[in-house]
């Protein structure tokens, strides 16, 4: 009797980080220049990537759930240029409701405005 009540004592430590497919959009001034879809474990940074015809964009994800079906999610966003430098445009935090879409703009110096959309899931396996 007395292992069984420990072991369900002992279960939520070994629970699986909890896993999200996070849907995002960045534009510029109201032009797209950015849609990837990635999967996030919570707690961990997941990074991506994207070369188009205007360059190398890099996004950085760090999810984060605070119960009541929101999760915070922070980013990192920016460029690369072609000798590699990374350069951070923006690193905002958005807190989403799940399966629904969170938005934010950023003002840029340079006039521009950055608009990131984002839908955050849970993802069951």
């Amino acid at each position: 009797m007395i292992r069984i009540v420990l072991a369900l004592f002992a279960a939520p430590a070994f629970a699986a980080p909890q896993v999200y497919d996070i849907a995002m959009k960045l534009k510029s001034n109201g032009k797209e220049i950015s849609a990837p879809t990635i999967v996030v474990k919570e707690g961990e940074t997941a990074k991506l990537t994207q070369r188009d015809t205007e360059g190398t964009t890099f996004w950085e994800i760090v999810a984060h759930d605070q119960g009541d079906n929101q999760i915070l999610l922070n980013f990192k966003v920016g460029t690369i240029s072609n000798d590699g430098k990374r350069t951070a445009v923006s690193q905002p935090r958005i807190l989403a409701a799940e399966n629904e879409m969170a938005e934010m703009n950023i003002s840029r110096d340079d006039a521009e405005v950055l608009t990131l959309s984002v839908v955050a899931k849970r993802k069951a396996f």
